[in-house]
């Protein structure tokens, strides 16, 4: 935070009323005026003012320099020989004078202002961005005399931050073409599996069932027994990558939409898990967008998936509604509940790829995710812009 050193300088500055260059007698912050040695910056303080890394700078009420600390050569680069009586709009970009203008008129109507971010120019010709606090000043029976100005270089800070938010802006870039992929992956796998090893299989259970009817082994019982046993073991091998098949990327979500293909997921999940799911969407939904209708997919499986790892609930309901312009769904389970990290507080803290993962679809899409839990409840909510 910039420190604040108007009370330092508020009403211990003379008003000027002849130009002329002093310094001080401790320090080397120099000003105008007939009161020099005791009335610009009171002696006691000019080394706190002095010493600043910040550049404080006092002006009249029209802008001439005044006084320049030892902070003000540094920022801007002038000694104060070069800047005492000129003025502050030396220190501003040419486009940025009427800002000067804006600033002088506020602070002559007594109203203190702070800039957080703003430009000014180096005697190098360089611009610099910098956090500016103004206040007016005034003497012992209150008339306005002048202007405080402290300002802070925060060049570095601006550059970082760009900096970071170049790399956010190409971690999500990544993310969202990490994501692409994984999905891509997941479709011809899922391809590859349907039409490689679940075809093959299927024409194993056909040759299974075949030899089990072969006269010539019905004489040998454990021929047979041994042959059904393999029939068996062919038809769950090959219900169990038809799921896994689906799982990786339903066909349905491609031919007929989400409706449908959540409905499907819906049904298997009740079978494989014993949880009771309750879905209720939209009346005449119709297609969405396929992008979107793939991530809601996707975070319907994923909390579905949490809730059979670690919520112990038996029941869990998906529900969803329209808003204008966006689609809002909620997975709801009643199991023990989860703790919610304070997004402030992430250090140490460990989600897994599940949650994340969901995050960076939303974020994706231009949307909104949020998990909200207590014990016995647990809602996961995204909201996503329509794409039809």
């Amino acid at each position: 935070m910039q420190p604040d050193y108007n009370n330092f300088l508020t009403g211990v500055i003379t008003p000027p009323t002849t130009m002329g260059t002093d310094l001080s007698a401790t320090g080397s912050t120099q000003r105008t005026g007939p009161h020099a040695h005791g009335g610009c910056i009171a002696p006691d303080l000019s080394a706190i003012v002095e010493q600043s890394e910040d550049a404080i700078v006092s002006s009249s009420l029209d802008g001439t320099i005044l006084s320049w600390n030892r902070g003000a050569v540094k920022v801007y680069g002038y000694t104060p020989e070069e800047v005492l009586g000129q003025s502050v709009a030396m220190l501003f970009p040419p486009d940025r004078l009427d800002e000067l203008e804006q600033l002088l008129g506020e602070l002559r109507q007594g109203r203190a202002v702070v800039q957080p971010h703003s430009e000014r120019i180096r005697k190098d010709g360089l611009l610099i961005q910098v956090s500016v606090s103004l206040s007016p000043l005034k003497d012992n029976s209150g008339q306005l005399i002048g202007v405080s100005a402290i300002c802070r270089d925060i060049s570095g800070l601006v550059r970082t931050t760009l900096e970071i938010e170049t790399i956010n802006a190409e971690l999500h870039r990544l993310s969202g073409q990490l994501l692409r992929l994984q999905d891509e992956e997941r479709r011809r796998i899922a391809r590859e599996l349907h039409d490689g090893p679940v075809q093959e299989i299927a024409a194993l259970q056909l040759t299974l069932d075949s030899l089990c009817g072969l006269q010539e082994l019905r004489a040998s019982t454990e021929a047979v027994r041994l042959l059904h046993r393999s029939a068996k073991l062919a038809s769950e091998c090959s219900r169990g990558l038809r799921t896994l098949s689906y799982l990786l990327h339903p066909p349905m979500l491609d031919e007929l939409g989400l409706a449908t293909a959540l409905q499907m997921f819906v049904d298997g999940f009740v079978q494989r898990t014993g949880i009771q799911v309750r879905l209720q969407l939209p009346d005449g939904l119709g297609r969405l967008g396929p992008d979107v209708e793939l991530a809601l997919f996707r975070i319907a499986q994923e909390s579905l998936a949490n809730a059979y790892r670690h919520s112990e609930s038996k029941e869990v309901e998906i529900r969803a509604h329209l808003e204008p312009e966006r689609l809002v769904m909620e997975v709801e389970d009643r199991g023990k509940g989860m703790k919610i990290p304070d997004p402030s507080d992430m250090e140490g803290v460990r989600l897994g790829v599940g949650i994340p993962g969901m995050q960076e679809r939303a974020r994706q899409l231009g949307g909104e995710f949020e998990i909200q839990s207590e014990r016995g409840r647990t809602t996961v909510r995204v909201r996503l812009p329509l794409c039809r």
